[in-house]
């Protein structure tokens, strides 16, 4: 499994290089071919200043790229970047400086780039936006140290890119906080996702694939997969001193429709893991506390219709086995839970429907636990 998720991972990391920050010593593993980016000192530079009553929007229009714009203040606007490729927007403090979206006929995200190359946004709060905060399509991008917060829909949403971005704070948004769709690929080093409203936290869907490093997930909702995507949530190497974590109250991981969504070494978690219509769970050196808040949130993981869950150790940087726990499961019609090597069971697996599940000796049952209705498994 673990082989499988680094091959979709790198895959798409590799056809797109030029949305990837090398600063990353994942990265610069990769051997990648240098960036076709101008260097900075090859763009103009222009300077809005929103205190002034200037235009981000005019700046982009009347200059073609390479080019970084030096914005000041918040701008009141909704901004497009359209066919224009090597263009930066720049704050020196997403605390002072960003983009706050306006109501529009039709509604439009605060910040969009469309058909654009080698975009780059960097120290900018972009909120507000009444279709959304960022959103990309078939634009590969760079984001760095940027807020999307308080926006109508999703925060950011990606199509048809290779996005990467590092220590975004993407929270209080009205939809989904952060959404890879239909072959593209979003990785987030270091990124906040809070209280975001929408269906999940981070969502992959229709061949999309989206990974968060040392990144935090806090709220009602964790990472959703859906027809064939890929998500995860990846602590196993940290190079950024943010912590990484996965503590929500309702889905901590979800996948649907031969989806994927992993936890991979997320240490203690809370959240519900569930798949649905032959999607896959896997739970990899990460220790679930709770389903949900008691009382709110769900009281079982549920594996149905043809789909896995699967629940094992794995060593991390430093040679130390990092063993995985999962609590009470219902597995029903066709779907399937493997405990493997030291995996902790908390809780019970109920199967039923042609359910089933296997358990290796060497699982570990805390007391109480119990295995009923399968054919293949029994408490160790």
């Amino acid at each position: 499994m673990r082989t499988l998720r680094l091959f979709v991972v790198l895959t798409m990391i590799a056809t797109s290089a030029a949305a990837i920050d090398r600063s990353d010593p994942r990265v610069a593993k990769l051997a990648l071919p240098e960036r076709t980016a101008a260097t900075p000192s090859a763009a103009k530079t222009v300077t809005v200043d929103c205190t002034k009553g200037e235009s981000i929007q005019e700046a982009v229009d009347k200059n073609a790229g390479p080019l970084a714009i030096e914005i000041r203040g918040f701008c009141s606007e909704n901004v497009r970047v359209a066919h224009h490729d090597d263009v930066t927007l720049r704050g020196s403090d997403p605390a002072n400086d960003g983009i706050h979206g306006v109501a529009s006929t039709p509604a439009a995200p605060a910040l969009a780039f469309r058909h654009s190359d080698r975009g780059r946004v960097e120290n900018l709060s972009v909120s507000n936006g009444p279709a959304g905060g960022i959103s990309f399509v078939y634009s590969p991008s760079d984001l760095f140290h940027c807020r999307i917060t308080g926006n109508a829909s999703n925060g950011l949403s990606v199509i048809w890119s290779v996005v990467h971005g590092t220590e975004l704070t993407i929270s209080d948004n009205q939809g989904i906080g952060l959404q890879a769709a239909q072959g593209t690929f979003v990785s987030c080093l270091g990124c906040l996702l809070e209280n975001n409203m929408g269906f999940a936290a981070a969502y992959a869907n229709w061949g999309g694939a989206l990974t968060l490093w040392d990144s935090v997930v806090t709220g009602t909702r964790g990472i959703l997969a859906t027809n064939g995507a890929y998500a995860d949530i990846d602590c196993l190497t940290q190079v950024s001193s943010h912590p990484c974590s996965m503590n929500v109250t309702g889905f901590a991981a979800r996948a649907v429709g031969n989806a994927n969504a992993a936890l991979y070494v997320a240490g203690d978690f809370t959240g519900q893991v569930s798949a649905f219509d032959r999607g896959q769970i896997q739970i990899i050196g990460s220790r679930q506390l709770a389903t949900g808040q008691p009382g709110i949130g769900p009281t079982v993981n549920r594996i149905d219709g043809f789909s896995t869950m699967t629940v094992e150790p794995l060593a991390d940087e430093n040679g130390i086995e990092q063993k995985s726990r999962v609590m009470s499961t219902n597995v029903t019609n066709f779907g399937r839970a493997l405990l493997v090597e030291e995996s902790v069971l908390n809780g019970s697996i109920q199967c039923s429907g042609a359910g089933d599940a296997w358990l290796d000796e060497t699982v570990v049952a805390n007391p109480g636990s119990t295995v009923t209705g399968c054919e293949h498994a029994s408490v160790p």
